[in-house]
C-alpha cells in the first residue's frame, strides 16, 4: 500500500468514526429529551393549574377584609406563580445537556446539578406543603363560605375532614417525590451507557 492509499483509507475511517460517534450522541439526546418530557409535561400542567388558582386568588383579593386573609391569599399567589417556573426551567436544564460537544464528566456534573436544584424545589415544597395548606383552608373557607376560619363549626367531623384531606395530601407528595426519583435514576442509567 502506498502513503496516499493509506492516508484515503484512515480519512474514510475517521469519517465513519466521527459520524458514529455523532449518531450515538443523538440517539442519546433523544432517549434523553424523551425521558425528561414527562417531567415537562406534568410540570406545564400544574404551571396552567397554579396560574389558574393564582388568577382565582387575585380575583378574589379584594374581597379580603383581614390582614391574615390577604397575607394567606398573597403567600398562596407568590408561590403558586414561582415554584412551577422555577422547576419548569431546572427541567429544562436537565434535558439540555450538549451531549455532542462534552465529555461525559460535564454531562453527569450538568445533569447532577439539575438534579440538586431539583431536589432543592422538592424541599422547598415539603416544607411549604403544611403553610399552604393551612392558608388554603383559611381562603378557601372566606371565598366559597363567606365565613372567616374561626366563625366555622369545627366538629370532629370537619376536623377529621381536613386531617383525612391533609395525609391524602402528603401521601401524594411523596408517591411523587418517589416517582421523580425513580425516573431520575432511570435517566442516570441512561446517560452513564
Amino acid at each position: 500500500m502506498e502513503f496516499e492509499e493509506m492516508k484515503n483509507l484512515w480519512e474514510n475511517q475517521s469519517q465513519t468514526l466521527d459520524l458514529k460517534h455523532h449518531t450515538l450522541s443523538d440517539v442519546r439526546s433523544l432517549a434523553l429529551k424523551k425521558q425528561t418530557k414527562i417531567f415537562q409535561i406534568s410540570e406545564v400542567v400544574c404551571l396552567v393549574i397554579a396560574y389558574l388558582l393564582a388568577g382565582m386568588l387575585v380575583y378574589h383579593f379584594i374581597g379580603l377584609d383581614h390582614w391574615f386573609l390577604k397575607f394567606c391569599d398573597i403567600f398562596l399567589i407568590v408561590y403558586l406563580l414561582v415554584m412551577p417556573i422555577y422547576t419548569l426551567s431546572v427541567i429544562r436544564k436537565l434535558r439540555q445537556p450538549d451531549l455532542i460537544n462534552s465529555n461525559y464528566k460535564e454531562i453527569i456534573d450538568h445533569f447532577h446539578f439539575a438534579q440538586r436544584k431539583l431536589k432543592i424545589a422538592e424541599r422547598i415544597s415539603l416544607v411549604a406543603s403544611p403553610f399552604l395548606f393551612i392558608a388554603s383552608v383559611i381562603i378557601i373557607a372566606k371565598i366559597f363560605l363567606n365565613k372567616d376560619v374561626f366563625d366555622l363549626n369545627i366538629n370532629f367531623q370537619n376536623v377529621f375532614f381536613l386531617v383525612l384531606t391533609f395525609t391524602g395530601a402528603v401521601i401524594l407528595n411523596i408517591w411523587a417525590f418517589r416517582k421523580r426519583k425513580d425516573h431520575l435514576k432511570t435517566i442516570t442509567q441512561t446517560l452513564e451507557k
